[in-house]
């Protein structure tokens, strides 16, 4: 039938075991121009909030690092994230176009949520073990 979820899919769903709310709130990372973040950092807390590592950023949910850039496209944002460093510090934010590469807007914060329902952070992994 048409429109009618089955029952079993319902109760599937409501076993199905994520984490609290409040942690998912503690996972999103800001990000900002003029913050010393580092970008091996970046790329840690990406990988730990289930990003995946890809040579070129074309959907919601990867990330790529080469040099001092890291691309990122955050699911909750409406283009990839470019983030330049100077070092340590965030010298730039750019939405960029996934298709030619290419920034498109100069930003000034980006807010970085889980990009996934599984959380890899060490506390978590610690738990599980």
């Amino acid at each position: 039938m048409v429109g009618i979820p089955r029952l079993d899919a319902i109760v599937q769903a409501l076993l199905h075991l994520t984490a609290p709310r409040d942690v998912w709130a503690a996972a999103r990372m800001e990000v900002e121009v003029g913050q010393e973040t580092g970008r091996d950092r970046l790329v840690e807390v990406l990988l730990s909030l289930g990003y995946q590592r890809m040579p070129l950023v074309e959907g919601p949910g990867q990330m790529s690092a080469r040099g001092g850039i890291v691309d990122m496209f955050p699911p909750t944002s409406p283009y990839p994230v470019r983030v330049e460093f100077f070092g340590d510090e965030v010298e730039a934010l750019r939405y960029f176009d996934a298709e030619s590469q290419r920034s498109t807007a100069d930003i000034k914060r980006v807010s970085v949520p889980p990009a996934g329902e599984v959380l890899l952070t060490r506390e978590w992994v610690e738990r599980a073990l």
